[in-house]
This record gives C-alpha cells, structure tokens and sequence, in this order.
C-alpha cells in the first residue's frame, strides 16, 4: 500500500472539512442577516447625522428624511419620503437614497436565498449570494461616499 495515500486519512480529512464546510455556512448566513439588518436600519434612520438639544440650529439628517423640532409639540417634525424624490433636499440625497435602497433590496434578496440551501447545491447558492452582497456592498460604499456632497 502507498503510504502517501491511507483511506482511512482521507476519511478523518473529508470528515473535517464537512464539519468546517457547514460552519462556515451558518456563520455567513448568520452575517449576511446581520448586515440585512443593519442595512435596513441606515436606510429607514434619518439620524445619519444630528446635532444635540443644545446646539444652535439643532435637528438630524438621514438618507431622505430631515427632522426638525417642533417647539410647540416638543417632538421633530421629519420631512422627505424615498417614495417621492422631489421631497429629498437635492441630488446626492437622491442617488444616496437610490443606492441604500438598492444595497438593502439586495441584501433582503440575500436574505430570501438562504432557503435556496434547501433546493439547490450549496455552492451555486454561495456563489449567488455573495455576488449580490458585493453589489450591495459597492452600492453602500457608493452612498457613503456621496452622502457627504448633499452637505452645501
């Protein structure tokens, strides 16, 4: 018998990699649901950027929505809906807005395609899944980078 080659080796090693295999596959199921999550959270939070109570001209500024105090009620008054783009303030609001929405909407379908592990085999579904998560993870890093030209 070659010793290079023990079929017993190369069951333990098959062995391992199963179990590490089904790991790794938890762990991105369990991550991608948590980046949905937190995607979904920058995209719905007009607290992007905020002042205190104290500071003058204070309120806070999301993706669409602008929020300012009512004094007469003690609450803000938010303003702007990703449904009506006439109401976001002004052009890099509106692409910021159409890129969260789009890297959410994506992470959402990503979210949906776990259950795909059901039906098909496990590598079709990781190579779908993570080629959606990299468009929305470029789609994000696109919304940030232009978040800061709305600023004027």
């Amino acid at each position: 018998m070659d010793p290079k080659f023990n079929p017993d080796t190369a069951k333990a090693y098959h062995f391992r990699y199963m179990r590490e295999y089904r790991a790794v596959a938890v762990l991105w199921g369990l991550l991608s649901i948590i980046w949905c999550i937190l995607n979904l959270v920058a995209f719905v939070q007009p607290q992007w950027i905020g002042d205190t109570s104290t500071s003058p001209g204070y309120g806070h500024m999301g993706v669409f929505q602008y929020c300012y105090p009512d004094e007469a009620r003690s609450t803000y008054v938010c303003s702007g809906s990703f449904t009506d783009f006439d109401t976001i303030l002004n052009d890099p609001f509106r692409a910021c807005t159409f890129f969260v929405g789009v890297s959410a909407l994506l992470m959402l379908i990503v979210v949906a395609a776990l259950l795909l592990f059901f039906c098909f085999k496990k590598t079709a579904v990781f190579i779908f899944s993570g080629i959606l998560q990299l468009f929305s993870a470029i789609f994000m890093f696109l919304a940030c980078v232009l978040y800061p030209a709305g600023w004027d």
